[in-house]
């Protein structure tokens, strides 16, 4: 299926933007309103920290982007050049290690999951090509579609091997991605996933797997083999996502000359992570353990269990991290509880989405991604913690009780455009506006 030729609509009959996979509103109108969201919930965050302590923020973002180097590391030469040099070797090996490398492969770090993505497209997707991605259902990140325009390619995405095997046959298809566990944490079965790679394989394809939480979702939840060890050519995971508690970075692992050719790209381009990057990516390696990714998933049962007790089963799909709100539900649930039959504010499911992100977080202190995330992220409410942050908030009860508060007060302003719009971007945004 060709996502561009085709039509899709919300629950409410809003046109879906097929580049983010949700209908854009009034006020999240763009990516640049999107960044003005994500810059006034940093502005909360700020105003509260310095009101109340910064114990008074809690991360249920899935990533908490820590920066684990440690003090003896600043006694060693982690400035650009020397320090490339220094701990280069180091971390190919914990690299390989983590993602099932071959002993010839080599790896590189990038400053975001999204830049290593980005690099990979533009270096290996031959432009007027078309890049195919294969996904379990859900869409693929926003970036793989970005990467394709950049490099000029037709995009195509497929759910099943056997269109995988179609589209790849009726394109002039040289790069196929495939998403092993999206962002909304849907889970490719274990034979389509190794199906796919032989598919793709066979065709002539280069095969590149984004295992952003796939990497340690799969192998150690599932117990499934890495991407690399199923014959995948390169695959990429997030650092600081499902219990490996890094920074903000891409981690990438492949045959060495495609990896040489994306590290090179990405360096023409300035997606690659500095040194001190790649340090607290090292340690994050070396310090990993999978009961971190246990905790998460306790963490996240618990959450289940009291998030579809306050706003039922049918409302909350339950992932392998914790509960997941879509954003229409969100808005669903709101207009109920306000009594609300059609709404005359034409705020869509992301602006409700994001407005009960800033109320859960300026009351409660709960960070949450449809809050603070980047442009084209999911808009929905996903809650991923782990155990430790979760008792540190007081437990999966007070959590409800933050929603339920946080929904409640929601409802005050669903139906009112002005006030909605001050609400996710701000005072500030709304008067330049």
């Amino acid at each position: 299926m060709n996502e561009s030729n085709s039509e899709k609509r919300d629950t409410f009959g809003n046109k879906i933007d097929l580049r983010v996979h949700y209908a854009r509103g009034q006020i999240l109108v763009d990516s640049h309103h999107e960044a003005l969201r994500a810059g006034h919930a940093r502005e909360l965050l700020r105003e509260r920290m310095q009101e109340q302590g910064t114990d008074s923020i809690y991360d249920f973002t899935g990533s908490p982007c820590e920066f684990p180097i440690q003090k003896d590391d600043l006694n060693l030469p982690i400035s650009e050049v020397p320090g490339g040099a220094y701990f280069e070797s180091e971390l190919i090996s914990s690299a390989l290690q983590h993602l099932g490398g071959r002993d010839d492969d080599k790896a590189a770090v990038f400053n975001r999951t999204s830049a290593g993505i980005t690099a990979t497209i533009l270096a290996l997707s031959e432009r007027g090509k078309t890049l195919v991605s294969i996904t379990s259902g859900s869409p693929s990140h926003p970036s793989i579609k970005r990467a394709a325009a950049l490099a000029g390619n037709n995009f195509v995405e497929v759910y099943c091997t056997t269109d995988l095997a179609a589209a790849i046959a009726d394109t002039n298809c040289n790069l196929v991605v495939i998403t092993g566990v999206t962002s909304e944490l849907t889970l490719m079965e274990n034979q389509e996933f190794i199906e796919a790679i032989r598919v793709a394989k066979q065709s002539g394809c280069i095969v590149f797997v984004d295992d952003a939480y796939g990497a340690r979702v799969r192998t150690i939840l599932m117990n499934q083999r890495p991407a690399i060890k199923e014959g995948a050519d390169i695959s990429i995971t997030s650092v600081q996502k499902a219990g490996l508690c890094g920074p903000r970075a891409g981690l990438l692992v492949g045959r060495a000359k495609l990896v040489e050719a994306i590290a090179s790209r990405a360096s023409e381009i300035g997606l690659e992570a500095r040194t001190p990057l790649v340090v607290a990516v090292l340690r994050a390696l070396q310090q990993f353990e999978p009961e971190k990714l246990n905790s998460e998933v306790r963490a996240g049962d618990s959450l289940y269990k009291h998030v579809s007790k306050l706003l039922g089963g049918e409302n909350i799909n339950q992932t392998l991290l914790g509960p997941t709100i879509s954003e229409d539900s969100l808005l669903k649930i709101t207009m109920s509880r306000a009594s609300i039959a059609k709404l005359k504010s034409g705020i869509v499911p992301a602006e409700a989405s994001a407005g009960l992100g800033m109320l859960m977080l300026s009351n409660h202190g709960i960070i949450t991604v449809n809050a603070v995330g980047s442009p084209g992220g999911r808009v929905s409410l996903r809650l991923k913690t782990s155990e430790e942050e979760l008792l540190r908030f007081g437990g999966a009860i007070m959590v409800e009780t933050a929603l339920n508060d946080s929904i409640n007060k929601l409802c005050r302003y669903i139906n009112n455009s002005m006030a909605m719009q001050e609400l996710i971007l701000g005072p500030m945004a709304v008067k330049e506006s």
